[in-house]
């Protein structure tokens, strides 16, 4: 699954940490945004995830 991270012009994030979890038992992974607001987890399994992305001075986001 590839994240891209913008704000709310369209520009990318970098650095922005991304979290993704399966559910409320299961162990969260995180990723850092690249420069280009991209990042990645592979080889994840069929599940409904729960993303949130943080980083200071932006708005929190948080996706089912």
């Amino acid at each position: 699954m590839l994240v891209t991270v913008n704000d709310e012009n369209g520009v990318a994030v970098p650095s922005a940490p991304v979290f993704l979890q399966a559910s409320r038992q299961a162990v969260g992974l995180q990723c850092v945004a690249d420069f280009a607001g991209h990042c990645e987890f592979s080889s994840l399994p069929a599940a409904t995830y729960q993303l949130r992305v943080e980083k200071q001075g932006f708005y929190s986001v948080m996706l089912l």
